[in-house]
């Protein structure tokens, strides 16, 4: 068994383990160019849904909180991999959980890229 599979087969565990504190949302990715959409004037980019992603809420360490400026409404999620399927986070994705939209503002995979650290605002 490789180290990725066996990374990858701890972060199924974990979010089995700790299924009190995972909660289901949605996430969003956005891909291309926006298209004019004359009618509203607006751009609507072409965007990717993936449903039923479980997301972990965790808390900021003092040196994430010193790397960056972070408002009251930033959140750290943990979302495993295989939920987003061959999906890499982007800057200018956005997901849904309980009840908010935040957009991803930056992100960190852990080796074998079994598990997303997403770090974002709530929009």
């Amino acid at each position: 068994m490789s180290l990725n599979s066996i990374i990858a087969q701890g972060v199924e565990q974990a979010f089995a383990a700790a299924q009190d504190v995972v909660s289901s949302g949605t996430y969003y990715s956005r891909s291309g160019a926006g298209v004019y959409n004359s009618a509203a004037d607006t751009y609507v980019s072409p965007t990717t849904t993936y449903s039923n992603v479980r997301m972990v809420r965790a808390g900021l360490t003092e040196q994430e909180r010193e790397a960056s400026p972070v408002s009251v409404s930033d959140v750290k999620v943990l979302i495993p991999a295989v939920d987003l399927g061959n999906h890499k986070p982007k800057e200018s994705d956005t997901f849904y959980l309980d009840g908010v939209t935040y957009n991803v503002l930056s992100f960190k995979g852990v080796p074998g890229d079994s598990l997303w650290i997403i770090f974002a605002r709530e929009k």
